[in-house]
C-alpha cells in the first residue's frame, strides 16, 4: 500500500509542499468467500511458510479468540477500568501519549475523578486489533449512570511520535492538554464492575502542519462485554475498515467514515472493541477495494474473509 504522506523526515520536503491541505495523515490509499463465527479474536498465529509469495489460505484454520489486556499496574480487577486500544496508521513506528487526569460525568452533572494506574507514556502503537492496556481504575467510585468520560494528557509529557526511519516528530495537541478529549459515553456502573476501552484512533486524528503533527483526538468508547472482535483471512488486500449498516464508505483507506480498521498481517486481520450490530467490511487493495456482505456481531466475535475479486 502506498501512503498518503510519507512522514519520514527525510520526505519533509514533499510534506511541506502538501501542508496548504491539511490533509489527514492516515492512508488514502482462493476460494469462494466465506462468512463464519468464531469463539474469540486475538493476535494472529504463526506458522505460514517463510517465503510463500501467494500462500494458501485455509477457510477452515483457526484464528485465535481471546483478546490481549495488557495490566502494567495490576488495576484490571477493580470496579470501574479504563484501556486504551489503537486503530493503525501506517507511517508512524510510535506515537507516545502521557495520560495526567481522567473525569467522568454523572447524569446528574457530578463530577468524579478516576485515578491514573499507569502514569507511565503509552505506545499506541502497540495496541491494535483486541490488544488494550488498562491506564486508569477505582474501586470508590459511586454506582449510577454516566454520560462522558474526559482524558487529559499530560502538558509536561507531550504526544509525540517517531517515524519509519525513527525520527521525532513533534506533535501539537493544545486541546487535549488543557480542556482535555471529551468522549460521550453513556453507561451505568453497578456492583458488577464496568470496564470500558477508549479506541484512540489515529488513522482519523492527525494532521500534517508544517513540520509537525496536529493531534484532534477522534475517540470512541466501548463496554468490553458488550463488544467483540472481526477478524479473517485476506487475500490481496492492505487495509480493512469496518463500517456500520447504512454508512457510505470511504473511497480511500483514510477510513474517515469507517467504525476501525486493521492493517494487514500474515494474510491476517483483526478488529476489536466492535459493539453489537451490523456491518460490512471494505477491503482495499492499492487503489481497488471490494466490499463484503453484510453480517451481525451479536454476543460473539465473528469471522469474515476477504470476498474474491
Amino acid at each position: 500500500m502506498k501512503a498518503n504522506h510519507s512522514l519520514s523526515l527525510m520526505f519533509y520536503g514533499f510534506l511541506a509542499t502538501a501542508i496548504a491541505c491539511g490533509t489527514y495523515i492516515g492512508n488514502p490509499e482462493e476460494g469462494d468467500s466465506t462468512q463464519t463465527e468464531t469463539e474469540g479474536v486475538g493476535d494472529p498465529e504463526d506458522g505460514d511458510t517463510p517465503g510463500t509469495q501467494d500462500p494458501v489460505l485455509d477457510p477452515d484454520s483457526e484464528l485465535p479468540d481471546e483478546p490481549i489486556v495488557n495490566d502494567p499496574s495490576g488495576a484490571a480487577d477493580s470496579l470501574f477500568t479504563l484501556a486504551l486500544t489503537d486503530a493503525p496508521i501506517d507511517d508512524l513506528q510510535s506515537f507516545f501519549i502521557t495520560i495526567s487526569e481522567v473525569i467522568i460525568r454523572q447524569e446528574s452533572g457530578g463530577l468524579v475523578n478516576i485515578p491514573i494506574s499507569y502514569s507511565q507514556e503509552i505506545d499506541l502503537l502497540n495496541y491494535q486489533g483486541s490488544q488494550s492496556i488498562v491506564f486508569a481504575a477505582s474501586n470508590d467510585i459511586p454506582l449510577g449512570n454516566y454520560s462522558e468520560i474526559r482524558v487529559t494528557l499530560d502538558p509536561n509529557n507531550p504526544p509525540r511520535a517517531i517515524d519509519k526511519a525513527g525520527g521525532n516528530i513533534e506533535v501539537n495537541a493544545p486541546s487535549a492538554e488543557t480542556s482535555g478529549i471529551k468522549i460521550a459515553s453513556n453507561f451505568t456502573v453497578d456492583a458488577s464492575g464496568i470496564g470500558i476501552t477508549l479506541d484512540f484512533d489515529l488513522r482519523k486524528s492527525l494532521k500534517v502542519t508544517g513540520p509537525r503533527l496536529k493531534l484532534s483526538p477522534k475517540i470512541r468508547a466501548a463496554k468490553n462485554k458488550e463488544a467483540f472482535g472481526v477478524a479473517g483471512l485476506i487475500q490481496l488486500a492492505n487495509v480493512v475498515c469496518i463500517y456500520e449498516e447504512g454508512t457510505v464508505a470511504d473511497t480511500t483507506d483514510e477510513c474517515d467514515n469507517a467504525l476501525s480498521a486493521a492493517l494487514v498481517g500474515e494474510s491476517r486481520f483483526k478488529i476489536g472493541f466492535v459493539p453489537n450490530g451490523r456491518y460490512y467490511l471494505r477491503f482495499f487493495q492499492d487503489d481497488s477495494s471490494i466490499d463484503s456482505e453484510i453480517f451481525t456481531v451479536d454476543g460473539k466475535n465473528v469471522r469474515v474473509d476477504e470476498p474474491s475479486r
